[in-house]
């Protein structure tokens, strides 16, 4: 996986009131992470509140204290394939 949508799924997790659940239904629905987050602005027509999409400067920190300590990103593709 790329690292850009590597740090957009990061962003979309991220994003207040979009949990799992939302991210996983969002990135089927649109392809990937990136996608999902240019969505973000034709949610709130549905559901009357703005959302507003996690930065990518956080994301990119969050991603990078990460691999610093060892760790990796979990994602429900990777998760699925290893299970195969």
């Amino acid at each position: 996986m790329e690292h850009s949508e590597l740090i957009s799924r990061i962003r979309l997790i991220r994003t207040p009131t979009i949990g799992p659940v939302t991210s996983r239904q969002l990135i089927s629905r649109y392809g990937n992470a990136k996608q999902a987050l240019e969505a973000i602005p034709e949610l709130p027509k549905r559901g009357g509140r703005k959302i507003q999409p996690a930065s990518a400067a956080s994301a990119q920190r969050e991603y990078e204290k990460l691999t610093q300590i060892g760790g990796i990103l979990l994602h429900m593709v990777q998760i699925a394939i290893q299970n195969i």
